[in-house]
């Protein structure tokens, strides 16, 4: 009896759990002309900045953020599992840049970019 209980609650779960479904990813169409980011003194200049916000403001799916600011130097999920929060660390500002990503479609939800 209580294998048949275990067996039928692991079936439950593994029969009513999904990953969320993430559209496809078209990178010619977000990141059409912008540079990725590389580690350099003019990272951190008003124009390079402006660039990653105006590419930020086109809601790029996670990937895309992967693959234009690299990996995050810290990232979170809230409580409720809604958003995943990609913090990088700006040492010019000694500050945290974030990208809130929406778990549900893999988008960009909000930022605040420095």
């Amino acid at each position: 009896v209580k294998l048949l209980c275990i067996l039928s609650i692991i079936l439950f779960f593994f029969g009513n759990c999904r990953l969320p479904e993430l559209k496809p990813e078209n990178k010619d169409e977000i990141i059409e002309g912008i540079d990725s980011f590389e580690i350099n003194d003019d990272q951190f200049s008003p124009k390079s900045s402006m660039v990653a916000w105006e590419f930020l403001k086109k809601n790029p799916s996670e990937g895309e953020i992967l693959k234009y600011f690299g990996d995050p130097d810290s990232s979170w999920t809230d409580e409720y599992d809604n958003l995943k929060i990609l913090y990088y660390y700006i040492p010019e500002y000694q500050d945290y840049n974030f990208i809130e990503i929406n778990l549900k479609s893999g988008d960009v939800s909000g930022f605040e970019w420095d």
